[in-house]
């Protein structure tokens, strides 16, 4: 599963609905705000399958 698809399948009440979650999975970890950082922290606790896809293609 891609992050896209992954993203798509996301309840609408998690964080990974958001519109801001997507620029912080479209970055490099390197390059993450720590805005960004703590968003990717919500949806590793919150949306496994996302996450997991986030990490896939890195």
């Amino acid at each position: 599963m891609d992050v896209l698809t992954a993203a798509k399948a996301a309840p609408p009440s998690s964080p990974a609905s958001s519109k801001t979650a997507r620029w912080a999975l479209w970055k490099n970890q390197p390059n993450l705000t720590d805005k960004q950082k703590a968003t990717l922290a919500s949806i590793q606790a919150t949306n496994k399958p996302l996450y997991r896809a986030y990490l896939g293609c890195w």
